[in-house]
């Protein structure tokens, strides 16, 4: 096969029996083609019907790809090593990554590869908008990501797109299309990491040189709901906040030109922020809910930035 002829897809699934079906039919239904497609799917050890779900699906559609390929882990081994998995076992130039919750827009795989044609790009992200599954339908909610400020530093040089990764990640992570050539480059993802596979990816690829492109179009559908990092009772998924913690403090000791004021409340935040955890048992309650948003938004670089334009957001 000629890797340049066809597109490989990156699908991850954990516990996504009731989501599944949803994105692989978003897969197969693609402008591209699905003979133009590779589909490699990485389960991570989930314990519901999601690996024989899929099996069912693949039954029906496989023959219609130009290869499937089903990688199921035994264990539950976290995001990173799921989504490495299935990068390293994608063979197209470029791969289109996903999760079992997502869903592409049918025009998706064509607009990235028609982008990628006309520009000198290896890495592109675009614009995603979040949805909801209500009542058998699809319910598009209005709040498009990335916002103003990331779309214009994703349109911006190099230096301010380094700049910018210095104090907040690009938060597009499911419209990532790359070349497979670039991930062999910087090593893949790092696995000293859980949870987080998006933003320390990010950090390696523009430390290698490499300017993040941006398609200024809506590609992908993002699921809301219960996730890594947000669930009904807990403040905080605890391997998630691990995560966090450690890129915090490489970003700190490696990144001398970050001004001392930033410094100190981003070092009080790395060394605080777990303690207040602790304190409250990782409990949601009216009294840690209101302590860390004071927190945060005294600490956190960019929190209360983001907090007034989420509740912008939300009136508008």
């Amino acid at each position: 096969m000629n890797s340049q002829s066809f597109i490989s897809i990156a699908l991850v699934t954990y516990q996504s029996a009731s989501t599944v079906v949803q994105t692989l039919n978003s897969i197969v239904n693609q402008s591209y083609g699905a003979q133009n497609i590779e589909l490699i799917i990485s389960d991570d050890g989930s314990t519901d019907t999601t690996v024989i779900t899929i099996n069912s699906w693949i039954k029906e559609h496989g023959k219609k790809f130009q290869n499937v390929k089903l990688l199921v882990s035994e264990n539950n081994n976290g995001t990173v090593y799921n989504l490495e998995q299935a990068l390293r076992a994608c063979s197209g130039q470029w791969i289109k990554t996903i999760a079992g919750d997502d869903i592409l827009l049918p025009s998706c795989l064509s607009s990235f590869k028609e982008y990628s044609t006309k520009n000198q790009s290896r890495v592109i992200f675009s614009q995603m908008s979040s949805f909801q599954f209500k009542n058998e339908e699809i319910r598009i909610l209005d709040n498009v990501f990335p916002d103003s400020n990331q779309k214009k530093v994703l349109k911006a040089g190099i230096e301010e797109q380094k700049k910018h990764l210095q104090h907040s990640c690009f938060a597009v992570a499911p419209t990532t299309f790359i070349e497979k050539n670039l991930l062999e480059e910087v090593g893949y993802l790092n696995l000293n990491f859980r949870l987080l596979e998006d933003y320390p990816l990010w950090i390696k690829i523009i430390e290698h040189g490499v300017r993040f492109s941006f398609l200024d179009e809506i590609t992908v559908l993002y699921r809301i709901g219960e996730s890594t990092s947000r669930t009904n009772d807990k403040i905080v998924n605890l391997d998630l906040m691990q995560d966090l913690i450690i890129l915090e403090k490489s970003i700190l000791s490696n990144h001398s030109d970050i001004n001392k004021l930033q410094l100190i409340r981003r070092m009080v935040w790395v060394y605080l922020y777990p303690e207040f955890i602790s304190k409250f048992k990782n409990k949601r309650t009216f009294l840690s809910k209101y302590t860390l948003l004071v927190f945060n938004s005294l600490f956190k670089i960019g929190f209360f930035k983001k907090t007034i334009n989420n509740l912008l957001r939300a009136i508008m």
